[in-house]
């Protein structure tokens, strides 16, 4: 999922590793923490598969600056991955759906409206999951409020959704 968030800040403006770390703490905190640990990898990948270009530059001062933008291949990549089905097996797919719905205004209407469908979906899947479990399970109240709070969450996702 990193490499959607790289691709994605890369499409709005070119960037240095510490600016896509940066842009990734201030707007997706709530989504992932990245470090320089888990964004070079990935920036390293990136390049080598063509997806983004790497500039190098000197600063006035002397110091080396590597700037990185994202290329056509890159940002169909970037489309298709946000258009692919979620991984179900995956114990990450809220993170994968923010992040998707996160970066998803640079999709066609159409793409959009499939992305939405395919989220509320899943969160259908959960309300009935979470629904039977309220049924077949003894939950004391708090768990049973907290079941039925999660329920109300995934209604009004679907809500938002459908408004959009």
């Amino acid at each position: 999922m990193i490499e959607i968030l790289i691709l994605y800040i890369l499409y709005n403006e070119k960037n240095t590793l510490y600016g896509i770390r940066k842009v990734i703490k201030d707007k997706f905190l709530y989504l992932t923490s990245a470090t320089f640990g888990s964004i070079h990898p990935a920036v390293s990948r990136l390049v080598e598969k063509g997806f983004i270009q790497e500039k190098k530059t000197v600063t006035e001062g002397g110091r080396k600056k590597h700037f990185y933008t994202i290329t056509k291949d890159g940002i169909n990549h970037l489309i298709l991955m946000l258009e692919a089905d979620f991984s179900f097996n995956s114990n990450n797919i809220e993170k994968q759906i923010g992040i998707k719905l996160a970066c998803s205004d640079i999709l066609d209407d159409s793409s959009i409206k499939l992305l939405y469908t395919k989220v509320a979906k899943y969160y259908e899947q959960r309300i009935i999951l979470f629904s039977k479990m309220l049924n077949k399970t003894n939950f004391n109240d708090l768990q049973a409020n907290q079941v039925k709070n999660l329920i109300s969450a995934y209604e009004n996702e679907i809500n938002f959704l459908k408004i959009k």
